[in-house]
């Protein structure tokens, strides 16, 4: 009886131990670790029990234990069973590691044959360098409206700057906007309002009120993510993108490039680029900050090694700090720091060489 039951248990626990221990072995391989470990277990199985059996009616029948002969017949059919398992697992692996290349980039191969031939350029020249895109962004229906807010907080930072902080603030936090312009210019007024209008006009803002008499601005944002994103940083980004794009069309440079990739390195780490130019077929790296520099400043310029992008092909645009420090930050770093005055010039050093 014992017997029995402990043959009845042998095959489920063969094929769930070793199911289990192929897994623990091997833990990036998912569902391909169980079916290996599934399938020699159960191949080992059902050769015990198998054998078991042979054994049990030679025994039962001629009382004898079989024969040699016998048993090289039994052993040749469990080889060819063993053989077909083997080749039904191959098949099974093949289709797996097939999904799996496929699925390591979705995003790109969504995006593939969307791709234009100059973004594809730089895309070849990463993966040239041993990096894997993933995905990257690509320009919709909506740039114009991002690009023309963009630009005109861009060129009108010095007068929106101390409105901005404290939208970035409200955006951030997802908090109504109360902010006293009473004591600034007129100037500032002036684009300060016509700012709050043009993105109360695109729905960016979920209310908006002017206040002339008391000088009192009051909004409340809107909480759609690519709205916050765009606030809170994506509009210098693409301020910075499109003055260097008109920087390299007026002095005739021909040029390639892409936003945000998220790219995998050759380590296997996951990272992000906000702007990768080729110009003149040489790479031109540039990262934009808003706020919080301090603990990206060595993280690029150590990431600038890992793109084998030379110093001078590396750009990190901080907002709102002083040009000196923008030098003191270069003479430290492995990374040139610039800010929303001078990148255009320093950008215009190192490329253009004037």
């Amino acid at each position: 009886m014992n017997s029995k039951v402990t043959n009845i248990l042998l095959l489920p626990t063969l094929t769930l131990s070793c199911g289990i221990l192929v897994a623990i072995l091997f833990p990036n391989r998912g569902k391909v670790a169980v079916l290996i470990g599934s399938t020699t277990g159960s191949i080992i199985g059902t050769y015990s029990l198998t054998r078991q059996q042979v054994n049990s009616d030679v025994n039962c029948e001629n009382h004898t234990i079989a024969s040699p002969q016998e048993r090289l017949q039994f052993l040749q059919k469990q080889v060819h069973l063993f053989q077909d398992h083997l080749q039904e697992l191959a098949q099974d692996l093949s289709q797996n590691e097939h999904q799996s290349a496929t699925s390591l980039s979705p995003k790109l191969s969504d995006q593939r044959e969307e791709i234009p031939e100059e973004d594809q350029e730089v895309i070849n020249w990463l993966i040239h360098n041993g990096i894997t895109v993933q995905k990257y962004h690509i320009p919709d229906q909506n740039e114009e409206v991002f690009n023309k807010l963009a630009i005109y907080l861009g060129e009108k930072y010095s007068d929106l700057s101390y409105f901005y902080i404290q939208l970035k603030r409200s955006f951030s936090k997802g908090q109504n906007l109360s902010v006293n312009l009473a004591s600034r210019s007129k100037t500032e007024i002036t684009y300060t309002t016509q700012f709050c209008s043009r993105m109360s006009d695109y729905a960016f803002l979920s209310s908006y009120q002017y206040d002339r008499k008391n000088k009192m601005l009051y909004a409340s944002p809107q909480k759609k993510g690519l709205v916050i994103n765009f606030i809170t940083g994506g509009w210098f980004e693409r301020f910075v993108y499109l003055s260097l794009c008109q920087l390299f069309q007026e002095n005739k440079q021909i040029y390639k490039s892409i936003l945000n990739p998220q790219i995998i390195l050759q380590n296997g780490e996951d990272f992000e680029l906000d702007i990768l130019f080729l110009v003149n077929q040489k790479p031109f790296w540039i990262e934009c900050k808003t706020g919080d520099y301090q603990n990206h400043v060595t993280k690029y310029s150590k990431m600038r090694t890992v793109l084998s992008i030379p110093k001078e092909s590396s750009l990190l645009v901080i907002l709102g700090i002083r040009e000196q420090l923008t030098q003191e930050l270069t003479n430290l770093h492995d990374i040139y720091v610039a800010n929303e005055n001078n990148f255009l010039t320093t950008a215009e050093t190192l490329i253009l060489g004037n």
